[in-house]
């Protein structure tokens, strides 16, 4: 799941899943650089290493041209989000300089409640196999995101075009708290706006790709969480709803009890009779309060552990939580994805609520059909070959031309999304739309309408003829401008409207 202080110049986009924040993608204004590197504390080595957090590790392929590895330094990190060379400070691109250059952005991994419990109140060897799988979970979809959205942008001879990139500058700090004091096992991952090109120069990040490609990631985030954790320790799962389930054998009276910082902001909002997402990010901030970075959360153990026993999640229930699961749920056979790629092209599936779909729609719907032996890689691998079945058919792979696709992030602002995404339908889809187009062409057949006039002349199904008084149709023109200022319409769809007009 993906948060940091979101201060004045950080945007984020929350999405959610039955009804908790599973990732947050934050914009780091210059303030919030000083935030992270300054105002928290003296330094990051203090701010992340302070109360025995793990040292942050440098991600991503874009790294290797930098020659960063291992652990982060506090140097290091505030050179690469000046947008200069972690060696020797020289710049790394001259584009958006000064001030109004962004540092970067902060993709934010939450486990869900239920994990962060096992990570806590586990025993060593079963909570250090949760940290180990929910690193594994944020390295995939990590690589998820650098596969899609690790592109630049360059000035061409027609505009700006979009250039492939080596991938991410990535710094991973893992953190094991909330600022209420609760289990919240997550990772901020802060990826500098600097991509490398195949020809060795550096840009800025075609950000709205991140974007395009977050709750997709998320998905995958947790399919990977949950394939490691059901290999590693044989837990079982709640069913996957909007991509998220949580550990069978802790009940969601304990999973609120210990969510105390969604309490309070529940709590802030239903004083002031908001329901909004942009009341929910402003509830955020005005009860958000310090982490208390004195406090080890070795420290908060005993509490964690006395309050979980009070509702009933005793050391030996947690013990009888793992190896739970039978072992051939491990194993994802093919009968396994037969099955799924087969939902996803009925009519109940991909096209149940809309005609065409994405790759990522098809990434998403696997996440949660294919079960807990569905790993991230496994995932995308049934996509690419559902993709590829002949019952599924491509509809466009180039940009249309006027195309404005957008992304309405939660607190209702517009992100510009990418319009030359390929999109697909099945060939039922195509019938069905057919069989639509050829039932209003029957009708138009037995339908005399004096073009320009007022009067239609309509024949009933039981022979007789009535007179009604209706607009003149629309000119052919009026028609075309219409279909062409919405280019996601397919060649069906544009003939259907032609014939319904």
């Amino acid at each position: 799941m993906l948060a940091l202080r979101a201060w004045e110049g950080v945007h984020r986009q929350h999405l959610t899943a039955a009804g908790v924040s599973m990732l947050n993608i934050g914009k780091l204004g210059h303030d919030a650089v000083e935030y992270y590197l300054e105002t928290v504390a003296s330094g990051v080595e203090d701010y992340y290493l302070h109360a025995g957090e793990a040292p942050g590790q440098w991600l991503g392929a874009g790294t290797r041209a930098l020659a960063l590895r291992g652990e982060v330094s506090g140097d290091d990190l505030r050179r690469l989000l000046g947008g200069t060379h972690p060696a020797n400070g020289e710049p790394l691109s001259h584009a958006q300089g000064g001030r109004e250059r962004l540092p970067g952005y902060d993709l934010t991994f939450r486990a869900p409640k239920s994990v962060s419990l096992l990570f806590a109140l586990g025993e060593g060897e079963v909570s250090r196999d949760v940290k180990s799988a929910h690193e594994e979970a944020v390295r995939a979809a990590l690589g998820y995101l650098e596969r899609e959205a690790a592109f630049g942008r360059r000035r061409g001879e027609g505009g700006m075009v979009r250039v492939r990139g080596e991938g991410f500058v990535a710094a991973a700090f893992q953190h094991r708290t909330s600022r209420a004091g609760d289990p919240l096992l997550h990772h901020h991952v802060l990826v500098a706006n600097l991509v490398r090109d195949g020809q060795g120069g550096w840009g800025a990040l075609d950000g709205r790709l991140l974007y395009t490609h977050a709750k997709t990631a998320c998905y995958l985030y947790q399919a990977e969480l949950r394939a490691q954790l059901s290999r590693r320790l044989g837990v079982c799962w709640t069913p996957v709803m909007r991509g998220t389930a949580e550990i069978q054998g802790i009940s969601a009276d304990v999973i609120r009890a210990f969510s105390r910082r969604r309490s309070q902001i529940l709590a802030r909002m239903a004083e002031r009779g908001e329901s909004s997402a942009k009341a929910a990010q402003v509830a955020t901030l005005d009860t958000r309060r310090a982490k208390d970075h004195e406090v080890q959360p070795e420290g908060l153990l005993p509490e964690w552990r006395s309050r979980a026993a009070a509702l009933g999640l005793a050391p030996e229930t947690m013990v009888r939580i793992v190896g739970r699961a039978d072992k051939s749920a491990e194993r994802l056979t093919d009968t396994d994805v037969a099955k799924a790629l087969a939902e996803l092209v009925s009519p109940t599936g991909l096209t149940a609520h809309s005609s065409t779909f994405t790759r990522r729609d098809v990434v998403r719907a696997l996440c949660e059909r294919l079960g807990p032996a569905g790993d991230a890689a496994a995932v995308e691998a049934a996509a690419d070959v559902f993709l590829a079945a002949p019952a599924v058919l491509a509809q466009r792979t180039t940009p249309a031309p006027g195309s404005r696709s957008v992304i309405r992030v939660a607190s209702g602002r517009v992100v510009p999304a990418v319009p030359d995404e390929c999109r697909f339908t099945t060939e039922e889809m195509l019938a069905t739309e057919r069989e639509v187009i050829e039932g209003c062409r029957e009708r138009n057949a037995r339908r005399h309408i004096a073009r320009g006039e007022r009067e239609v002349t309509l024949e009933l199904d039981n022979g007789l003829y009535v007179v009604e008084r209706r607009p003149a149709p629309a000119s052919e023109a009026v028609v075309d401008a219409a279909v062409r200022a919405r280019p996601s319409l397919s060649a069906e769809q544009r003939e259907m409207v032609r014939c319904l007009t």
